[in-house]
């Protein structure tokens, strides 16, 4: 007798508190929805309840159905477990999924990579202009004329007294004579500087006993101005202008100069004078037999 006397008791329970939840919850006729709530539906699964037959109760908005939760797009079946049966007038009850607030929009990363690059451009067509800094002050400072032009990195100098000096331009290496290149080099040079005075700051002395010097005219640095047009490459090997690689990398993104020609007819001058070097040296071995 346990058993059944078990079972009584849970009934006992069970109807006690299936008439607290009807004491609290009053019948339709007393109750009135919000203003703000939708237009009340029909539930005719709850008429289990006493006092709710037939009677509307709103949805909350949070599950009310919308255009992304019809059944065609959930893939529900008539038959599937939660929903009203077949041929119901009832509208399933679809969570509506929480609309995130939007977040600042972010650039992407080609995006910043395109601004950095826009940056440096605008950073080497400003840097024709600027005036090289005090350390650069070298061993002598003088005003000289331009008389002859060897190639697209070593001109000739006439000083006020009369004598004459062979100068190596500092921080570029342009292509030599007889390299591909070379004589619209030589030729692009003269037009800067040939026959015209120009401002010579001696910065030190190579192996072969020329002065390594910078030359300005018009406020221009001419070996920044040969990069900038693309008719030298940056010495790496002796650089000290940071300007340089900056205007070179200009050069090379809009093809100018040498740059426009094909891959493999850009050779770079130390490159060319060491495959020379060495040819030479072997052709001398082969006379020494």
């Amino acid at each position: 007798m346990a058993g059944p006397t078990r079972i009584s008791r849970a009934a006992e329970r069970l109807k006690i508190g299936a008439q607290a939840f009807i004491a609290h919850n009053p019948p339709a006729e007393t109750w009135a929805p919000k203003p703000n709530w939708p237009a009340p539906k029909t539930h005719p699964w709850l008429d289990w309840l006493p006092g709710r037959t037939q009677t509307s109760i709103p949805q909350p908005r949070a599950l009310q159905t919308s255009n992304w939760g019809q059944s065609d797009i959930h893939g529900w079946q008539d038959n599937q477990v939660g929903l009203p049966p077949a041929g119901s007038d009832v509208t399933p009850l679809v969570p509506v999924p929480p609309v995130a607030s939007p977040s600042p929009a972010q650039p992407s990363k080609s995006a910043r990579i395109i601004a950095l690059l826009m940056a440096l451009l605008l950073a080497a067509s400003a840097a024709l202009w600027i005036v090289p800094p005090p350390w650069w002050g070298g061993h002598e400072q003088f005003t000289a004329h331009i008389i002859r032009v060897y190639d697209g990195d070593s001109p000739t100098m006439q000083r006020s007294d009369g004598t004459h000096q062979l100068l190596r331009m500092a921080e570029i290496d342009a292509p030599e004579k007889r390299q591909v290149g070379g004589i619209e080099s030589r030729d692009h040079l003269c037009d800067l500087i040939l026959d015209r005075d120009v401002e010579v700051t001696v910065m030190s002395i190579d192996m072969h006993r020329r002065p390594v010097v910078h030359l300005r005219i018009g406020g221009r640095d001419v070996s920044r101005q040969m990069v900038a047009d693309g008719q030298a490459w940056t010495y790496w090997h002796y650089l000290d202008d940071p300007i340089v690689p900056l205007l070179e990398w200009r050069a090379r993104l809009y093809d100018l100069g040498l740059w426009a020609r094909p891959r493999d007819e850009r050779q770079p001058p130390w490159d060319y004078r060491r495959a020379h070097r060495k040819a030479a040296a072997e052709k001398r071995r082969q006379n020494g037999r």
